[in-house]
């Protein structure tokens, strides 16, 4: 299972470190979608070297154009110019904004956008203006977080890193200290289904929207997805140090509304071997838990992924040792109240 991005068509060169991005009639607006390679594949574009010093195939990460499987190189990222070409770009100003070149085996280059502060849709892709860019900041060591603006972090012992960057195997900071992830699913929504079923619009967090600094920056959450919340207000309010809340619930709170992202959404669920709760831009939620509501908001694939590794080895029964209440509607309300 990976995850999309749109790309362009490029020819690049690092060595004066110019971009050319293509015209669409040469190569249209292209859906990549980047797979883990190998035991130990991971989603971080790498900027591999040959004994030579010279670019090498990335060695964990693969590259899916038009349904085919290709390797693909890692040229170079850095930042677009101020160029006044770049201020509207499918409404987004992509001045300043991080990019990255890939070589793919199909014989291509393409231009995507790796800036965490904007995603690299087909929107924005599709208009990105042909012709030549200086780019600046070049990069052509270390690695290259693919990021989006729906990216949510996720802490880690290593630091926060993007959701769309963790797999089964990796360590993620949990209330029961590092632990590794069992699953990671995804769901894309797209704005059509949204307008069709406008709960599966997700919640929009703003930072500092339920304490200072929490989340830190704002957060995208599904409309169930619960977080916990804690402190003083809460304990008058209900009685408990701490609760979890469905991120709906929380509607009608300064800075927490639903939206309707023109490009869709995709969530992401994260398993553990047993629940537990992790810590997304500043904010405490729960990870995913395989009962009954959980189940039902799998489809297809993912469903029967859990299943099967449900099936060679349950969750274990010592998650959240003393559970957080979960508070209803009519609770969450007075905290809304209370403001």
């Amino acid at each position: 299972m990976g995850f999309t991005v749109w790309a362009r068509g490029a020819n690049a060169n690092a060595g004066n470190a110019s971009l050319n991005v293509r015209s669409k009639s040469q190569i249209p607006t292209t859906e990549l979608e980047f797979i883990t390679s190998g035991t130990n594949g991971d989603y971080l574009l790498d900027f591999a070297t040959d004994g030579t010093g010279a670019p090498a195939i990335d060695p964990d990460t693969t590259v899916l154009i038009n349904g085919v499987e290709y390797t693909f190189t890692v040229e170079f990222s850095g930042t677009l110019p101020n160029s006044n070409k770049l201020t509207n770009v499918g409404g987004e100003n992509l001045q300043g904004k991080t990019i990255t070149v890939i070589s793919a085996g199909d014989g291509n280059e393409y231009v995507l956008l790796t800036d965490p502060t904007v995603e690299s849709s087909f929107i924005i892709l599709d208009d990105l203006p042909n012709g030549a860019f200086t780019i600046g900041n070049l990069q052509t060591t270390g690695s290259v977080v693919i990021c989006f603006a729906n990216g949510t972090l996720i802490d880690t012992p290593d630091g926060p890193r993007p959701v769309e960057t963790l797999a089964p195997g990796m360590i993620v900071s949990t209330d029961a200290g590092p632990l590794p992830l069992r699953w990671v699913g995804q769901r894309k929504i797209t704005a059509e289904d949204m307008l069709r079923e406008p709960d599966l619009r997700p919640v929009e967090i703003a930072t500092g929207a339920l304490g200072p600094n929490v989340p830190s920056k704002p957060v995208r959450l599904s409309a169930n997805h619960r977080v916990l919340l804690d402190g003083w207000k809460v304990e008058l309010a209900v009685g408990e140090a701490r609760v979890l809340c469905a991120a709906k619930h929380l509607i009608g709170r300064r800075n927490v509304h639903r939206v309707l992202p023109k490009d869709g959404v995709t969530y992401f669920h994260l398993m553990f071997d047993s629940h537990r709760l992790v810590t997304a831009s500043g904010l405490v939620s729960e990870s995913f838990e395989p009962g009954p509501v959980g189940m039902a908001t799998l489809h297809g694939r993912s469903k029967q992924e859990v299943a099967d590794i449900l099936d060679r080895q349950p969750l274990a029964a010592d998650a959240l040792p003393t559970p957080p209440m979960t508070i209803k509607k009519h609770q969450a309300m007075v905290l809304v109240d209370a403001r």
